[in-house]
């Protein structure tokens, strides 16, 4: 392709809907962190115009080939004075900026190119950041991974990782320190991710400064530089274990769920398909396994529910042989119709195969199959984000390296209009200064995006149940709820429907994970 005349690799400007329709976005990162970021924003609608470096050490990259779908694609060589103009020509035009420099670039570092276009906002992804003694370090999300622990966490040391910042002497020294089976092998040392975490919550933090340092640009008309590393990726990976508390005895607080001597749920079932029950409920497996006609106790219903307190791992570990030889007794579909019936928490393991084989997900849209000139039809992850009145779409194909040169080289400065919405209304201390959020989240995806937006100053109220004391006691609870003020209603009860309709009148945000059923029996529902 290449010619200024885009045909039908994507779909038209005209076609094109999400909340970040109009906003140009210029792609100049190498890796995962920002492929995904930038995805994520030409999904919402952003034009990006990606500028594939001649020196990317991850060009080979399979992913790629979804991470920069839908991106208007040209090759540049920033060691070349009139590519480096290019560049920076294009950054003039642009509303936001993404780059993963390891070292200056002439021409394009966040003071002369904020002299240039104030109104810019330039998201920079570096390894480590500003750390002392890890600054310039190599972005490569596995040598992170190994340079910070996480490669150690993913088996997770005897007593938790927590134990031992703590200071603690393990109470449960005498279970051994031998892993269990079902946690990697059983050799001592790291273990390699299969999943490039630090790049994925990298793009996550990414993501949302972006859309904040964009809403603040909204208020005050003035863009600004914003960062992120893939050591910052790494320590919201691992939050739930990496703590150091001085009180690491406190009722309720530490979880079995990162030591490694503890079993983390999978069975195999008769067909040889695996299960996992989460949290663990001897009693339904157990008594389901015996007798085919029952379906086994409901966790209310049990004498005896496991919890994640550490001192339950003796239970656990007692009950797991019992539980593995129970789970031979069906198949894996059958487990499932069983845990249905007794509102268990039960799902099969599947392989990404699997699951991306799985006719509801692409009718859902969270799956996708979209044309590649190489490779013919790929299906990959699909719409991520849903905004009921300003929906997005995942566009038409993939896109190589150089589709677009042609295009990209004869875009002017001039060509960018400027937006009529970016008028300055006010000043704000923090990207979300103003903006209120009730927070209903459970366990913690709900609650630890909740904290993000109160770390980036948003007035985030907790909103708890009287029955979340235990929880909110726990080392899960307490990575993702800081930050925040709290209120316990019971919105089951008139008077604290009521009090929380008061408080809706007063939020920009109400924020919750609830399945859809909950929210619509307390009639909090959109």
């Amino acid at each position: 392709m290449g010619t200024a005349d885009q045909a039908s690799h994507r779909t038209t400007s005209e076609a094109v809907t999400g909340p970040y329709r109009g906003l140009r976005v210029v792609d100049m990162s190498t890796g995962i962190a920002g492929a995904i970021t930038t995805m994520l924003l030409v999904d919402a609608g952003a034009e990006v115009i990606r500028l594939d470096r001649a020196d990317d050490p991850f060009a080979d990259l399979s992913g790629y080939r979804v991470w920069h779908r839908g991106k208007r694609r040209a090759t540049v060589n920033l060691a070349d004075r009139s590519d480096r103009d290019l560049a920076r020509d294009l950054v003039m035009g642009a509303d936001v900026l993404v780059e993963t420099f390891e070292t200056t670039v002439p021409g394009l570092s966040p003071t002369e190119l904020a002299a240039g276009n104030p109104r810019l906002v330039h998201c920079s992804i570096t390894a480590y950041a500003d750390a002392s003694g890890h600054r310039g370090g190599a972005s490569i999300d596995s040598l992170v991974s190994a340079r910070t622990g996480l490669c150690w966490e993913m088996r997770g040391v005897p007593g938790t990782t927590i134990g031992r910042l703590s200071g603690r002497d393990d109470p449960l020294e005498f279970l051994g320190g031998e892993p269990h089976p079902g946690v990697g092998p059983t050799r001592d040392g790291p273990m390699y991710p299969g999943i490039p975490w630090a790049s994925n919550a990298t793009a996550y933090l990414a993501t949302i400064s972006v859309a904040a340092a964009l809403r603040a640009r909204a208020v005050s008309g003035q863009g600004q530089h914003v960062g992120t590393s893939l050591l910052q990726g790494v320590l919201c990976a691992s939050s739930i274990a990496w703590q150091r508390a001085e009180h690491v005895d406190a009722d309720g607080y530490l979880g079995w769920t990162t030591d490694p001597r503890a079993p983390k749920g999978f069975y195999a079932a008769a067909d040889g398909e695996w299960i996992q029950q989460w949290v663990q409920l001897p009693q339904f497996m157990l008594s389901a396994g015996a007798d085919d006609a029952n379906a086994g106790f409901a966790p209310r219903e049990a004498s005896m529910r496991l919890t994640t307190d550490y001192s339950d791992m003796v239970l656990l570990r007692h009950f797991h042989p019992q539980m593995e030889e129970a789970a031979k007794r069906f198949t894996a579909d059958r487990w499932t119709a069983l845990a249905k019936e007794s509102g268990v928490p039960l799902e099969v393991a599947r392989s990404p195969e699997k699951a991306l084989a799985d006719g509801a997900f692409l009718a859902d849209g969270c799956v996708v199959e979209i044309p590649d000139a190489e490779h013919g039809t790929v299906r990959c992850v699909g719409s991520v984000v849903r905004l009921e009145r300003f929906p997005g779409r995942v566009l038409a194909s993939t896109t190589s390296p150089g589709d677009d040169d042609a295009w990209v080289r004869s875009l002017g400065r001039s060509e960018r209009p400027q937006r009529s919405d970016l008028c300055p209304v006010g000043q704000l201390e923090a990207p979300l200064d103003g903006i209120r959020v009730l927070d209903l989240g459970l366990a913690i995806a709900g609650p630890y995006g909740g904290q993000i937006l109160a770390s980036l100053g948003a007035d985030v109220i907790k909103v708890s149940s009287g029955s979340e004391s235990y929880w909110m006691t726990t080392q899960y609870a307490h990575m993702c709820n800081r930050g925040k003020r709290s209120l316990v209603v019971d919105l089951k009860s008139n008077e604290g429907l009521d009090l929380f309709y008061e408080l809706v009148r007063s939020a920009d945000v109400v924020h919750h994970n609830m399945r859809t059923a909950a929210v619509d029996r307390l009639k909090i529902d959109y």
